[in-house]
């Protein structure tokens, strides 16, 4: 698997690998650019609804699979 560094490198811009790693575990929701840049590295093998599922499921204490199609509240 890739480093949360080249992850960060790939997405670009200010991008950190902390960033990054708060964006996996879903304690922030990244911007919609960022949204877009991991769509693209990601090819396929994550969504956008999965980005949000898990920036909700972590925002509510619950499981990424019970919080389908919301959108988070920024």
């Amino acid at each position: 698997g890739w480093t949360l560094q080249h992850v960060a490198k790939l997405v670009g811009g200010r991008t950190a690998a902390m960033t990054v790693s708060r964006h996996e575990m879903g304690s922030c929701y990244p911007r919609p650019e960022v949204v877009e840049r991991y769509l693209a590295i990601y090819d396929g093998d994550v969504t956008e609804a999965e980005i949000r599922s898990t920036y909700l499921a972590a925002q509510s204490g619950g499981d990424p699979i019970d919080q389908p199609d919301k959108e988070p509240a920024l």
